[in-house]
Parts: C-alpha cells; structure tokens; sequence
C-alpha cells in the first residue's frame, strides 16, 4: 500500500508540502515528507525568502495492517533550511542587517528528532 498526501495548511501559506508513505511490513510504514519554497506570502517584495526541508518518519501500527486504521507510534527526523531575511527592519534568520546575521550562509540546518503517536 502506497498513500500520496500534502499539508493544505503549508500549501495555503505558499509553501508547497508533499508526502508519501510506504507500507513496508505488516504492521510498519515509512512516511516520508518534504517541502520547498522561495516565496515569502508575508513580504512579496522580498527575494531572499527560502525555506526547504525533509521529514522521515518510521510508523508501528498497534492492530491490523499498516496505513489501514487505528493507532500508531512512529520515530520521527526533521531536517530544513530556512532564509529569513526581510527588509523592512524586523531582523529575522539570517538578518535583515547581515551583521547581526546567525547563519549568514545558510549552511547550518534546523533539527529535530522525536517521537510520534497518531490515530
């Protein structure tokens, strides 16, 4: 079993989500989820916005098969990029003012890892 999804709430804010989640057993699925965008709905001037990402997540569904019904409890990763950097004085990732700047290139990601229940 193969489930294609998206996040209409990322997608409403310009930011393009898509998933895809793999049964791999009978009660494990892989979910896999990524997101890009280089445009900032907040601040359509700006062309320094850009923030993309990759979240795996293993799933143990508790009864039946996976992606089916009922509960699951997953061991999730998240990893993304972002550039913040507007110009109308709010400083931001990356700042507005280059010296004040956290990660001015950019080169180091946002992580996370962490445990999941869903129904």
């Amino acid at each position: 079993m193969i489930g294609l999804k998206t996040n209409l709430i990322a997608d409403a804010m310009a930011i393009p989500m898509g998933g895809l989640e793999f049964q791999i057993g009978r009660h494990l699925s892989l979910d896999l989820q990524g997101w890009y965008t280089n445009y900032n709905i907040f601040n359509k001037s700006d062309t320094n916005t850009n923030i993309y990402g990759f979240a795996p997540e293993m799933r143990w569904w508790v009864k039946g098969r996976a992606m089916e019904r009922g509960s699951f409890f997953g061991i999730h990763g998240n990893v993304a990029w972002y550039t913040l950097h507007w110009t109308d004085g709010y400083l931001y990732q990356n700042g507005a003012l280059e010296q004040y700047a956290v990660d001015a290139g950019n080169n180091n990601p946002a992580w996370s890892v962490g445990l999941t229940y869903g129904y």
